[in-house]
């Protein structure tokens, strides 16, 4: 019995050093958890701070230029939708062709002259000539081509200003006098 008693003890004592190691190992663990989170949290930190210094720099660049960009969207919604330029190709024989609108004269005439040579050769000198402009606008122009033989010819190509009030009506989205949809519409001739 006291043989078995001896046993029973070592056997405790065993298990008791057991037990202690588990738990220096635990508490280890814990450790280099603990250690890991601290780490992450650093991590997560740093993480905010930037995330708030880019934030605070936006709202700094925002209002550095919001004066600037409510000035831009002011001019913006002044403008009319279309532009007040147009190009049109009219042939006479069908329908109208819209080259395109702009924003001026020369960008007007210079979208025509290219729009005329992309469709055939051109044989003569390009000219433009003031013409007497429809009701629904302030300049007419029409291109003409001059020919070495002394012949001008038409090619039928416009560029025209709308009027001031017809690019009014435009901006508050109206429709052009007549009800028509556009001015060359109100002027009864096709588009």
């Amino acid at each position: 019995m006291a043989k078995e008693d001896g046993r029973r003890l070592v056997d405790a004592r065993h298990t008791i050093e057991r037990r202690r190691a588990d738990v220096r190992a635990s508490r280890e663990s814990e450790r280099i958890l603990q250690r890991q989170i601290d780490e992450q949290a650093k991590e997560i930190d740093r993480f905010r701070t930037a995330r708030q210094e880019e934030a605070q720099a936006y709202v700094a660049l925002h209002e550095e230029h919001a004066e600037e960009v409510d000035r831009l969207r002011a001019e913006l919604a002044a403008r009319p939708a279309i532009p007040a330029w147009e190009a049109m190709y009219e042939p006479g024989n069908v329908s109208d062709y819209l080259i395109g609108y702009t924003n001026d004269e020369a960008t007007a005439k210079a979208a025509a002259e290219t729009w005329i040579r992309s469709q055939s050769e051109v044989t003569g000198r390009l000219e433009w000539e003031p013409d007497a402009p429809l009701s629904s606008y302030d300049q007419e122009w029409k291109l003409v081509q001059r020919h070495d033989d002394g012949i001008d010819t038409g090619p039928g190509i416009f560029v025209r200003q709308r009027a001031a009030d017809a690019a009014e009506r435009d901006a508050a989205g109206k429709d052009t006098p007549t009800g028509a949809s556009s001015p060359a519409a109100a002027d009864g001739r096709s588009v």
